[in-house]
């Protein structure tokens, strides 16, 4: 079977990075949570390995930032060629920065998203010991759009996005479109506008995510262990 349908996933999601919008749009549509929709259909689990959310984002400056964080878990249900409902898990420790930041730079970084500085500043991002994942619900399905509650930290919110899904042989693969967040809803304020600083030092507070994520149907998944188990 093939389909090409509409998706909108995030999973992710997470990323108040300390980088935001590229492009300078302002933040898609957020409202608050929402209802979870109710799986029905049949089930495709996320391929952790063929999934990843891609972020990026700048300062004001111009100076951007980009890297990649991976999905740690989850499962979509689909019925009639459409996504039904469905949910996944962020590994917030996976966040890495792929640009050509230098890496003594890279490094501390990170430490400061991951927040394992042992210093104050520790609070100013994902505080991954405390909050070592973020998740995804999808709430509601809408001709191209998806809506789900996305949760960081202790904060949950809705979310509304698109992206392009293909359904083949047991295969889902979904690829969204650039969605943009406002991160201080989600209680990260770090050099934001909202503590007052100027566009000379402030990190936009919108940032930009895309998601390329593959799920295979419970069947295939099954199929796959089987034949891993009969090589051994």
């Amino acid at each position: 079977m093939k389909s090409t349908i509409k998706l909108s996933l995030l999973a992710f999601v997470a990323s108040a990075f300390m980088v935001s919008c590229g492009s300078g749009t302002e933040a898609d549509a957020v409202s608050e949570q929402k209802e979870v929709a109710e799986m029905s259909g049949e089930t495709y689990t996320v391929d952790t390995d063929s999934s990843v959310i891609d972020w990026r984002g700048e300062k004001f400056t111009g100076d951007a930032h980009f890297g990649t964080i991976n999905v740690k878990e989850g499962e979509l249900t689909v019925e009639n060629g459409a996504i039904t409902a469905g949910k996944f898990t962020i590994d917030m420790n996976s966040i890495v920065v792929t640009d050509e930041t230098p890496e003594d730079y890279k490094k501390n970084l990170l430490a400061h998203l991951k927040g394992t500085t042992g210093e104050e500043k520790d609070a100013d991002f994902f505080q991954v010991t405390k909050y070592p994942t973020a998740s995804f619900e999808i709430t509601g399905v809408e001709g191209n759009q998806i809506s789900g509650n996305l949760t960081m930290l202790d904060s949950t919110h809705n979310v509304t996005f698109t992206a392009t899904t293909t359904i083949e042989d047991g295969k889902l693969t979904a690829i969204t479109e650039d969605f943009t967040f406002d991160r201080t809803l989600w209680g990260i304020k770090f050099l934001s506008t909202l503590v007052g600083k100027g566009k000379d030092v402030a990190i936009k507070n919108e940032i930009t995510i895309k998601i390329s994520l593959t799920a295979n149907a419970a069947e295939a998944t099954e199929e796959t262990v089987e034949e891993t188990e009969a090589t051994e």
